[in-house]
């Protein structure tokens, strides 16, 4: 597989954890009795912070809708770094392996924090930004 074709696949898996992301949620199912107390307590209970009025409930929102939009952002960059591998590689290098990196640590943190699907899901996306990287090279840090 060339680069461009390994980062147009991120790029589609991008979006496909975005929309999961933001389904899951936006619109958890299956919760028992408990925890959908606790997800209501987190959204009604108020609390000053910082000069304005907070509940966990909307930093968990805000930061949920703040990763979707990092990630579909991450899939336009993934997209124009296939573009780009074909005709700028050696300029690609060090974003290659800084873009592989930190979605090698989104995986451990999936793995650590979540479950099985977006930890498998991110796991794909560093094994194919790794192979990208690699295919690219060692990365120069001259500016």
């Amino acid at each position: 597989m060339t680069p461009r074709l390994l980062y147009r696949v991120v790029a589609g898996l991008l979006v496909f954890f975005a929309a999961g992301h933001t389904r899951g949620f936006l619109s958890p199912k299956d919760l028992t009795p408990e925890a959908t107390v606790a997800r209501e307590a987190m959204f009604n209970l108020h609390f000053p912070f910082m000069g304005s009025v907070c509940s966990w409930g909307g930093f968990y929102m805000g930061f949920g809708l703040f990763l979707t939009t990092y990630l579909l952002f991450t899939a336009v960059l993934a997209w124009q770094m296939g573009k780009l591998s074909l005709f700028h590689a050696k300029e690609l290098k060090f974003l290659a392996w800084a873009f592989f990196a930190c979605q090698a640590v989104g995986t451990i943190l999936c793995w650590k924090y979540f479950f099985i699907p977006p930890t498998m899901t991110s796991g794909l996306i560093t094994l194919c930004l790794g192979l990208a990287a690699w295919k690219l090279g060692k990365p120069t840090l001259r500016g």
